[in-house]
């Protein structure tokens, strides 16, 4: 069984936010332990306690401040305790680590802080009534300490400057005391003389009077001179007490006061009474620990200040000033410089080596990017003034930056899918998409060629598709016809006929026998002219049969001897006569033109 202190591991990271929260019980004591790998963007970081101090701030459910060192281990993690001030309330707490560094020659620091870890504060079964919830910054209080460098801590000082100041009022209360008796005493005289002298003008005036009566009354005289001078003689001595007292309670004065001296020159300096005390006292310190305090967020407020009284060397980032007058920008702003500002705006010195002003007291003047002059009061901005297009402006000058995806004609190759048009879009993701359907327009283009097709289907590409469909339909036409010889001539008998078409395939087959001889170019049969070429064709090879010998005989087809109108002649084309009774077969394939 492991040990039930045992701390929790946990990664905290520098910028990755990602971090699992982490669970706890109300009321632990010394025994809620985290120890934490620290990592810059998931690298782990390996920290050196001897550069780096490590500080815990803690934000508790019901909003109180934890600000705790941390102590950074040998193998470079870092342990934090989850004191019982800490977990005195239930809820979600948020923790982060503060990393400082000193820097040589500087008064303060570089500060860097991790993400944020959660921690779930689980609720006690009981009430614990002891623990009294407020806020804990044991770290601050110890860096003030520390800071001092001196074995008498400022404490030890205050008890004595406070014990001083204990026996100068002892003793100045014992001196007011005997203050106090002195006039008692003084004041008891003067009423004893006093009455001394009305009894001796009492007895003067009643000089009348018996001689023993002028005796008694001398004794009475005496009697209260007497008692007047004893009177006398003892407010002396409560004089003399009471200056003694006066004296004594000088001295102390004195001793307090030199320790008075002390205490304000190590709290807040300006007493000359030792070398250093201005930088070497604990309101220097607190100042140091609240700009640390406040430079947790990167800004350390510097003071208000008038703009000829900017520093102009040795500042640091993160410094903030007020300007405490109306200014211009230079050349040591990262504004360019040449800008008016108001009085009452916060300057920044960033880790750009310049000025940024950052807020002010107010708006000044205000004017559109067209305009020349500012203006102030209730200003009222019109798109041309700012150089904006009005919803009924014209907008044929905007220029549009975008990535465009259009070639030339030769480089479009291959048609793209073109992402559909959506309300909202912004013009450059617009007018991309236009650019890639003008590439698809300039591929569909080039496919369809630079054939002119005006004659065509009137001009169109669906008109051009529908006669070559009709033109296709009308190839696959098959039909018979018959050839005929001529009716004024009988020297040539059709024996047999087999002729077709098939589209525009023209196929003439047919045997004839002439009864007397075929002279050259003599016409064997007629053909209908629906089947007619435009010029004349030989059709080929014809076979001719014959008893005595057999030839081939070449044959033409053509319109020049027409002699029956509408119908084309097919006659013999050859060199010498065709004998009678000579037995011809014809076979004729060409394509109409």
């Amino acid at each position: 069984m492991g040990n039930l202190i045992d701390p929790i591991k946990v990664t905290m990271d520098f910028y990755n936010s990602e971090i699992k929260p982490i669970r706890a019980k109300q009321y632990d004591k010394r025994s809620r332990y985290i120890e934490i790998t620290c990592t810059n963007k998931g690298i782990p970081i390996t920290l050196d306690g001897s550069t780096t101090k490590c500080y815990m701030k803690m934000g508790t459910p019901d909003e109180r401040g934890i600000y705790n060192e941390a102590k950074i281990q040998s193998d470079g993690t870092v342990l934090v305790e989850l004191t019982e001030t800490a977990l005195a309330h239930p809820g979600k707490a948020l923790l982060e680590l503060d990393f400082v560094q000193p820097l040589e020659g500087k008064e303060d620091g570089s500060l860097l802080s991790t993400m944020n870890l959660d921690i779930i504060i689980e609720k006690s079964v009981y009430s614990n009534d002891k623990i009294i919830a407020s806020d804990e910054f044991n770290a601050l209080t110890d860096l003030i300490t520390k800071e001092q460098g001196r074995s008498d801590s400022l404490s030890e000082l205050e008890n004595s400057v406070r014990k001083a100041e204990e026996i100068r009022v002892s003793n100045e209360t014992e001196r007011c005391n005997s203050e106090e008796k002195r006039k008692v005493s003084e004041e008891k005289r003067e009423t004893d003389t006093k009455v001394a002298i009305d009894k001796t003008n009492e007895i003067i005036l009643s000089a009348t009077g018996a001689l023993e009566t002028v005796k008694q009354k001398a004794e009475e005289v005496e009697t209260n001179a007497t008692n007047a001078a004893k009177s006398e003689s003892n407010a002396k001595a409560s004089e003399q007490a009471a200056a003694k007292s006066k004296e004594t309670a000088t001295e102390k004065a004195d001793y307090a006061l030199e320790y008075a001296t002390k205490a304000q020159s190590y709290a807040v300096g300006g007493t000359n009474s030792r070398e250093g005390e201005d930088t070497d006292n604990a309101q220097y310190y607190y100042e140091q620990v609240k700009r640390v305090s406040q430079g947790l967020n990167g800004i350390i407020p510097m003071g208000t200040v008038a703009f000829a009284d900017l520093p102009v060397s040795g500042m640091e980032n993160g410094w903030m000033y007020n300007v405490s007058d109306d200014f211009t920008s230079d050349d040591r702003f990262n504004d360019g410089g040449g800008i008016y500002y108001g009085k009452g705006n916060n300057i920044i010195w960033t880790s750009e080596g310049k000025w940024d002003v950052t807020a002010g007291s107010g708006v000044t003047g205000i004017k559109g990017n067209k305009e020349k002059t500012y203006r102030q009061g209730n200003v009222n901005l019109t798109p041309e003034q700012i150089g904006a297009v009005a919803e009924d402006g014209d907008a044929s000058d905007t220029t549009v930056a975008f990535a465009s995806s259009d070639t030339p004609d030769v480089d479009a190759s291959a048609w793209e899918s073109v992402a559909k048009l959506t309300s909202g879009e912004k013009h450059a993701s617009i007018f991309a998409k236009v650019s890639q359907m003008f590439k698809n327009v300039r591929y569909l283009y080039k496919m369809l060629g630079s054939t002119d097709i005006s004659s065509i289907g009137g001009g169109t590409v669906t008109g051009a598709i529908s006669s070559h469909n009709e033109a296709i339909a009308k190839l696959n036409r098959y039909s018979r016809f018959t050839v005929r010889k001529s009716s004024t001539d009988d020297s040539v008998t059709i024996r047999q006929t087999d002729c077709f078409t098939y589209g525009r395939l023209i196929t003439i087959c047919f045997s004839a026998i002439a009864t007397v001889d075929m002279p050259i170019g003599n016409v064997w049969a007629y053909l209908p002219a629906e089947f007619a070429p435009a010029t004349p064709k030989h059709g080929g090879i014809v076979s001719i049969s014959n008893t005595i010998h057999g030839k081939t005989r070449d044959v033409v087809i053509d319109a020049t001897n027409n002699t029956s109108g509408a119908n084309v002649a097919i006659r013999q084309s050859a060199t010498e006569n065709v004998f009678a009774n000579t037995i011809i077969d014809f076979y004729i394939t060409y394509y109409q033109d």
